[in-house]
């Protein structure tokens, strides 16, 4: 684990997608993926559209041809919710609650 302090944009910046342990002034553990941090405050497991920043390219418009019936997306249904992420929905932490933040490496 690393250390990183002073919790500012700069030091959380290079952290960005991985995974950080949060020690909370009331001596409480977040553990999450660490997405972001502004405004005075750390979001862990956010989207992964707030840290890819796009660079100026335009998606490319496809036209629809052709039968509309070939292109129905499948559904399949599952018993279990979607769990793409183990550490759960986002959450988003004013820094004044934070004691310490470590990055696990």
């Amino acid at each position: 684990m690393r250390h990183i302090h002073p919790i500012n944009e700069e030091n959380c910046k290079e952290h960005y997608g991985k995974p950080v342990l949060i020690i909370l002034r009331n001596g409480g553990e977040v553990v999450g993926i660490l997405t972001k941090f502004g405004n005075g405050q750390i979001i862990l497991n956010g989207d992964d559209t707030a840290v890819v920043t796009n660079r100026g390219k335009s998606a490319k418009k496809s036209s629809v041809k052709g039968n509309k019936n070939k292109n129905k997306a499948k559904v399949s249904f599952s018993p279990f919710p979607n769990t793409s992420n183990p550490f759960g929905g986002a959450l988003v932490l004013d820094l004044a609650f934070v004691a310490l933040l470590f990055a696990f490496i």
